[in-house]
């Protein structure tokens, strides 16, 4: 079973590896696999859960509670000793049960003749345990429109996140071809190194024939090795470059690291300019970042009103329904009791030292700050695009100028190696030619991927892919 599974998991190796990889097959993988990616649509997943929590604030809250309580001591009521006096069941009297005094002014004062005298006592009520269940509902009324905020600024950090992603796409994909066109560079530059090793070689077997003829010195013959031997150092290096380089990519992309694939670079050599007379604002709404920060302004815009809500009253409407041991509907006795109720409460504060307006003075500055921030970025994305234009434009420059070089290092290592097999010049001048004739094809290879480089930067600045 691990073999197969092994075998699954290396099917797409093997595939990639019977074929050259494209520019679009890498980002392809790039968009799939890279964990920046990933994190960017975690993100988002995330900001979607925090929108729905706080749409969940309008509604109302259902909480159950209970607690149980272990009383020290019983509740105590003392009665003094009282006299109560005896009166017929429906608290009248008759004349035969009061007492007549006639006072002074020829009043009367009757009082009853019977009492009952009831002796002071101690009563202890209630229980030693206790028990409560409460059924509670909660349903706000009027926060001053805090809760539409929170639930305006959940909903801008929800586009944040998604403008985030494709912003993350978006450099992802640079780094994509950064990557790819450099080991494409790299690989051109390591055929350039074998061809300058070849053409050293070459030289040092016609000074070994002329050296058996004695027309030229043994220290013409060592310059020329020495050439060999920094030719093939640097090739080493360009192999272990190259490598690395592909290392990275595949990290980039997610492919194992000892991947042995080759990159197909059908497109390094083809070279076209871009309009240089285009309209900065007519890519400035496809810039994420201007969308992110959009959105950072809406949240300092709700935060602002939020503070503003501190001056307007919270009024929220309650409901319980709760049973409790000892009852108190029947003479505290040992049994459970029930009851519900309806409340409507406000709440409003009346003096804080203006702690409300130095915060709302606080989201005031941040609103207008984020407002500054949006409208230099605009004008730093504005330069950002002519920049990515001149750059583009530069490129195309040097790759001219780089190809007509070569072009005359070419035709100069020809004449100067004619000259040579016709003793008109020294092998010093060959030497010579060989060097500036692979130092201006690196130059070239070099121009032709910065091109690649800066043209999918220069995408990326108005905002496409």
């Amino acid at each position: 079973m691990k073999r197969l599974t092994l075998i699954i998991l290396m099917i797409p190796m093997m595939i990639f590896a019977q074929q050259n990889l494209t520019l679009d097959q890498c980002r392809e993988l790039a968009l799939e696999n890279n964990h920046q990616i990933k994190i960017a649509e975690e993100n988002i997943q995330s900001a979607e859960h925090g929108v729905k929590s706080s749409r969940t604030a309008f509604l109302p809250k259902i909480s159950l509670v209970g607690s149980y309580t272990r009383m020290n001591k019983k509740f105590k009521y003392s009665i003094d000793e009282m006299a109560l006096p005896i009166s017929n069941a429906d608290g009248t009297y008759t004349a035969d049960q009061l007492n007549v005094i006639t006072n002074a002014d020829g009043s009367a004062t009757m009082t009853p003749k019977n009492w009952i005298h009831i002796p002071s006592m101690d009563l202890k009520i209630g229980q030693e345990n206790i028990y409560l269940l409460d059924l509670a509902l909660v349903q706000p009324l009027f926060m001053g429109g805090k809760i539409m905020q929170q639930y305006n600024i959940s909903k801008s950090a929800a586009k944040i996140s998604k403008a985030q992603k494709s912003l993350t796409n978006s450099e992802v994909l640079v780094k994509t071809d950064e990557y790819y066109w450099q080991i494409v560079s790299v690989e051109h530059k390591l055929e350039l190194a074998h061809e300058y090793v070849n053409l050293i070689n070459t030289h040092i077997t016609e000074l070994e024939e002329y050296m058996v003829e004695g027309l030229i010195t043994n220290n013409d013959m060592l310059k020329a090795k020495v050439k060999l031997n920094e030719a093939k150092i640097n090739l080493l290096k360009a192999e272990n470059g190259c490598a690395l380089l592909k290392m990275a990519l595949y990290q980039h992309i997610g492919l194992p690291l000892k991947s042995q694939i080759k990159l197909a670079d059908n497109e390094f050599l083809e070279y076209s300019s871009v309009n240089s007379d285009i309209d900065d604002d007519e890519f400035l709404s496809s810039r994420e970042e201007l969308k992110i920060l959009q959105e950072s302004v809406n949240i300092s815009k709700s935060l602002e009103k939020i503070a503003y809500s501190q001056y307007m009253p919270n009024v929220v409407i309650t409901s319980n329904y709760y049973t409790l041991n000892p009852n108190p509907y029947n003479s505290l006795k040992d049994e459970f009791g029930s009851d519900w109720n309806v409340g409507i409460s406000a709440q409003f504060d009346i003096f804080g030292w203006n702690d409300r307006g130095h915060k709302v003075a606080i989201a005031r500055h941040s609103r207008k700050a984020a407002e500054q921030q949006f409208e230099d970025s605009k004008n730093m994305i504005r330069l950002d695009i002519q920049q990515a234009t001149y750059r583009i434009s530069e490129s195309m420059k040097q790759i001219y100028l780089a190809d007509a070089t070569f072009v005359q290092a070419d035709e100069n290592l020809r004449v100067t190696q004619d000259n040579f097999k016709e003793g008109l010049t020294t092998s010093t001048d060959v030497l010579d030619a060989q060097i500036l004739w692979q130092k201006s094809k690196s130059e070239a290879i070099d121009s032709k991927s910065e091109y690649r480089i800066n043209l999918s930067k220069y995408y990326k600045a108005i905002g496409q892919k």
